[in-house]
């Protein structure tokens, strides 16, 4: 989605900055009916850095590595130390 997006919004506006912002906006919005609007944080501050990363790189495979080193933590190392979700 990320990189599509932030393809897609720079041809139309001429601007990458202005198209990671939407695209990170769009991302943020489609989370809070999971999530809620509580918890905006956390897909904020994922999204940007996904965002940053595939800015930095251009590179969506570069995201993905990332995005499965982040979500190793929550998967595999946080119950091996004990950390259960609170929900």
């Amino acid at each position: 989605f990320r990189g599509f997006a932030i393809e897609r919004l720079t041809a139309l506006t001429g601007k990458r900055w202005l198209a990671a912002t939407i695209a990170l906006a769009a991302f943020v919005a489609a989370h809070v009916p999971f999530w809620g609007a509580g918890a905006i944080a956390t897909p904020i501050v994922g999204g940007g850095f996904f965002t940053l990363v595939y800015l930095w790189r251009r590179d969506l495979i570069a995201c993905m590595v990332a995005h499965l080193a982040v979500d190793s933590v929550g998967l595999l190392i946080a119950p091996a130390l004990g950390i259960t979700s609170s929900a």
